[in-house]
């Protein structure tokens, strides 16, 4: 496991030019936002740091654990990320989907947190691309084609239900995709996860919801919990802040093992950790 840095400055591209270029990193040309992703551990990170402390440059980072081929393969548990996006559900005027998607007593209309779907999402076109699975914007809902769908099912993969996407301007459903839903819920995650919480910038006006909670690293899970779980779960913690807010996908390794072998593009895996 490494860790990867996305660090973004400000700079006069010709000045950042001096800069980037003998770190084998691009400069963009036609503006002043210069973007360079290093691994920490290397003398190349700590050279672009010391230079833009020593000029005085404010600048910004974004890290994140890159694992290995070995690591991700090995690993019992698997979070599911979405590595493409292929719309917005509709209607996307003021979210105006959440009413007619979601079970409005279910948790807070306002900032989505515990709020659940029951009832299948509209959509205009999905642009899939050569993807097999994409998420759609805001709930990080996954869309999957046909061919993935039946693959899923020659599996016997557990713990997803396939439900309708309906095309909103037709008001019919389509037949080209789906939505995975995930049924199969995982037990609280272990005190060993490594949480942070932040205090949000304005509080839910309605719920009075006033933190945001990220899982840092791995996410960790005792192993004396997990004896009821399925190949496709979402956590139990409902993850982020602000209007964006979820339970994120767990998966098993068959899943990954499947999705590998059949060349499924749209998504990306990080192992999780299992202890006990």
């Amino acid at each position: 496991m490494r860790i990867s840095s996305k660090i973004t400055f400000h700079m006069n591209p010709a000045e950042a030019e001096k800069i980037l270029s003998p770190l084998g990193q691009k400069t963009v040309k036609d503006d002043t936002m210069q973007v360079a992703e290093l691994f920490a551990c290397t003398d190349k990170y700590d050279s672009l740091i010391n230079t833009l402390k020593e000029l005085n440059v404010d600048y910004g980072e974004f890290k994140r654990f890159v694992y290995s081929k070995k690591e991700i393969e090995s690993a019992e548990l698997l979070y599911a990320i979405q590595n493409a996006y292929c719309g917005y559900p509709q209607p996307d005027d003021d979210f105006g989907y959440i009413k007619v998607s979601y079970d409005l007593n279910s948790g807070c209309p306002n900032c989505s947190h515990g709020l659940l779907q029951n009832r299948p999402l509209r959509t205009l076109k999905p642009k899939m691309g050569s993807n097999d699975i994409a998420a759609l914007h805001w709930e990080y809902e996954f869309i999957i084609t046909s061919r993935l769908k039946n693959i899923i099912e020659q599996e016997g993969l557990t713990g997803c239900e396939f439900w309708p996407v309906i095309d909103h301007r037709k008001n019919i459903d389509r037949d080209d995709v789906y939505q995975l839903y995930i049924a199969g819920r995982m037990p609280p995650m272990s005190i060993e996860t490594y949480f942070t919480i932040e205090d949000l910038r304005k509080p839910c006006i309605l719920c009075g919801r006033s933190k945001s909670i990220i899982a840092k690293g791995q996410k960790v899970y005792d192993r004396a919990t997990l004896g009821d779980i399925k190949d496709f779960n979402r956590t139990q913690e409902w993850l982020g802040g602000g209007y964006s807010v979820h339970q994120v996908p767990i998966v098993s390794k068959r899943v990954y093992d499947v999705f590998n072998k059949n060349k499924i593009r749209g998504v990306r895996f990080e192992p999780v950790k299992i202890i006990g």
